[in-house]
C-alpha cells in the first residue's frame, strides 16, 4: 500500500499523478484513491476501482451516502433494487441513499467511483488496519461498516 498525502486544499490545487494515490490490493480487488476525504472537506471521495475475475459484492445500501458509478473497461453486472443492469464501458450508474444494490464481475473490469458524501478512503484504510490486526471477524466488519455507513441488506 503506498500513500500520497495532499497539500491544504484551501491553498493549492491537488494533483494525483498517473499510477499515484493511496491502493488497496484485496483478494478480488484493487482501489486506488484518487481524491481522498481531506481533499475536499469531506464532501466527496473518488476512487478507480479494479474488479479482478469473480468480484462479487454483496447486497447492501447506504443511509446518507451516493454512489456514482462510471465503468472504464469491461462489464459489470449489478443490481440495482433487485433490477439487473449490465454496464459496459462508458455507462454510469447513480445509486442514491436507500437504494439496495449488489455487484458482481465475472471477467474483471475497472471503473470510477464517486462518493458522496466523501469517507470510503477512510474506510479503506480502516479495513487495512483491521485486517493487518487479525482481528476481523464478521462482527468487527459489520461495526466498521456501520460506521461508514455501509448497511447489509438480506
Amino acid at each position: 500500500m503506498t500513500s500520497t498525502a495532499g497539500p491544504d486544499p484551501s491553498t493549492s490545487p491537488l494533483v494525483v499523478p498517473p499510477g499515484e494515490g493511496s491502493t488497496f490490493d484485496w483478494a478480488n480487488d484493487a482501489v486506488r484513491v484518487l481524491s481522498a476525504t481531506p481533499w475536499s472537506n469531506g464532501a466527496v471521495t473518488l476512487v478507480e476501482d479494479t474488479l479482478k475475475p469473480g468480484f462479487m459484492l454483496g447486497r447492501h445500501h447506504h443511509k446518507r451516502m451516493t454512489e456514482v458509478f462510471y465503468v472504464l473497461e469491461g462489464v459489470v453486472d449489478f443490481a440495482v433494487h433487485d433490477q439487473p443492469v449490465q454496464a459496459v464501458r462508458g455507462t454510469v450508474i447513480t445509486v442514491p441513499p436507500n437504494t439496495p444494490h449488489g455487484v458482481h464481475c465475472p471477467e474483471g473490469a475497472t471503473m470510477l467511483t464517486v462518493f458522496v458524501p466523501g469517507g470510503f478512503d477512510l474506510y479503506l484504510a480502516d479495513v487495512a488496519e483491521l485486517v493487518a490486526s487479525g482481528k476481523d471477524s464478521p462482527d468487527a466488519f459489520t461495526e466498521l461498516g456501520h460506521r461508514y455507513d455501509i448497511w447489509p441488506d438480506a
